[in-house]
């Protein structure tokens, strides 16, 4: 760390890229140390990327209220302006779960790493009531009160437009009675993703990323104007004539037929087996190298500019 203290020259350093920062058995203490180290440096630009996110919240709003109490005399602010915040988002599932508390964290930047992407991924409808109650509670809260006081209905549902435009917003899903619900957008606009990152899994037991699953990242990204870096395929890349067959008949070892629901099927796969709302893609396992970093014919290499 002392290195890095001493560099002048601007670096991008990768926090604890192969463990986790707010991992459980990672001691506030050591954290401590290491923003500290991050605070130290403002020349040099640290991603932090977690799955541990609602750790990651609870930490940082611990640190902020220290900071606002003047008990860490070190730190010239939060939120820090070199440090991106991100959390892995693999599926759906993760999603939800993760980028909640993503967007009710302090941060400068906030970014997800798709990597590896095994599942499609809506950023405009993201989150659950339960999991956005625990990320912004006050926010619930809030809304359920007016809701209360109105007699417009009770809330049974919300989510996150996570890349709007203008910023996110909370969509709420309201039921005025047992007939029937509408919904109502929060009127305030809250945090977005900063950056998204993609790529697929590589290694042994890699599996194989459906194409369509980052070009809809990609494509919602562009709609919202948030960068977006497609880091690389994996060990797999999609089926072309020369590398095996797109028609059904492929029958290449290491061949496997991807859903967009996530379902493989191996090289044996048949017409028959076809169902036509998961639009099943042909992949073929090549290597790391060999399957590149072009989604399309087109390297993606978008970033936020570090903040100073």
């Amino acid at each position: 760390m002392m290195r890095r203290i001493r560099r002048k020259r601007p670096t991008t350093y990768f926090v604890n890229s192969m463990s986790d920062l707010f991992h459980e058995s990672v001691p506030d203490e050591w954290i401590d140390k290491v923003f500290a180290v991050m605070a130290l440096t403002p020349q040099h630009t640290y991603q932090c990327l977690t799955k541990r996110s609602a750790r990651m919240r609870r930490y940082i709003d611990d640190a902020l209220g220290r900071v606002i109490a003047g008990t860490n005399g070190d730190w010239p602010g939060w939120p820090l302006p070199n440090v991106w915040l991100g959390v892995s988002t693999e599926r759906q599932k993760e999603a939800d779960e993760r980028i909640p508390d993503l967007l009710a964290t302090p941060a400068a930047v906030r970014f997800i790493s798709a990597e590896p992407l095994l599942g499609p991924i809506d950023l405009e409808r993201v989150g659950t009531l339960d999991g956005i109650r625990a990320a912004m509670p006050e926010v619930i809260e809030r809304e359920e009160r007016g809701k209360a006081k109105t007699g417009a209905g009770s809330i049974c549902g919300a989510q996150i437009d996570a890349v709007g435009s203008s910023g996110s917003s909370i969509t709420f899903f309201q039921t005025p009675d047992h007939m029937g619900g509408f919904t109502a957008a929060s009127p305030r606009q809250w945090p977005r993703l900063d950056w998204v990152i993609v790529g697929g899994e590589s290694g042994p037991g890699a599996r194989p990323m459906h194409p369509d699953w980052a070009r809809s990242l990609r494509d919602q990204c562009a709609a919202a104007g948030v960068p977006f870096f497609f880091k690389q395929w994996g060990e797999w890349e999609p089926a072309t004539e020369d590398r095996g067959h797109a028609d059904g008949s492929m029958d290449r070892s290491g061949a496997r037929w991807v859903h967009l629901d996530g379902l493989m099927n191996g090289p044996s796969w048949h017409r028959a087996d076809h169902r036509s709302d998961t639009s099943p893609f042909a992949m073929m396992r090549v290597g790391k190298k060999a399957a590149g970093r072009l989604l399309d014919g087109v390297e993606h290499n978008a970033m936020p500019e570090a903040v100073r």
